[in-house]
């Protein structure tokens, strides 16, 4: 089983590598993509946002992940996906995990240095991690 796991999440790794080299082409369409396995689903999107850095406000691209779906959750498979993404982040500013609805995936991310993000709503938090 374990092997299993270990050979889905270097799936959704390669995708992911080929998601950004294809990202680094501002022109290439489309901009958002599903990494699928098995049992684990990821939907992401290329997006321009403002960043505030060094007192500056630039405009940069990011990573936002907008749909996780993992069979048999608690085991660490997000956290090693996100672990690899976050320290192979090539040319995105940050990364953003939009609408959480989970308070556990909070707690988590808010633990790993993710903040508030300008995309909160009433109804669902957004929270958004700067790498630039």
């Amino acid at each position: 089983m374990e092997n299993s796991i270990e050979n889905e999440i270097s799936a959704i790794v390669d995708q992911f590598e080929a998601f950004k080299t294809d990202m680094e082409l501002e022109s290439r369409f489309p901009r958002s993509r599903y990494f699928t396995s098995e049992n684990i689903s990821i939907y992401v999107r290329k997006q321009l946002i403002p960043l505030e850095i060094n007192g500056n406000t630039e405009i940069k691209y990011h990573l936002c992940i907008a749909s996780i779906d993992i069979c048999n959750t608690n085991r660490g498979t997000f956290t090693t996906i996100l672990s690899y993404i976050e320290n192979n982040i090539g040319h995105f500013g940050s990364i953003e995990v939009e609408c959480l609805m989970n308070k556990p995936l909070e707690l988590f991310l808010r633990k790993r240095g993710y903040t508030d993000s300008r995309s909160d709503t009433d109804f669902s938090i957004s929270l958004i991690k700067n790498f630039a």
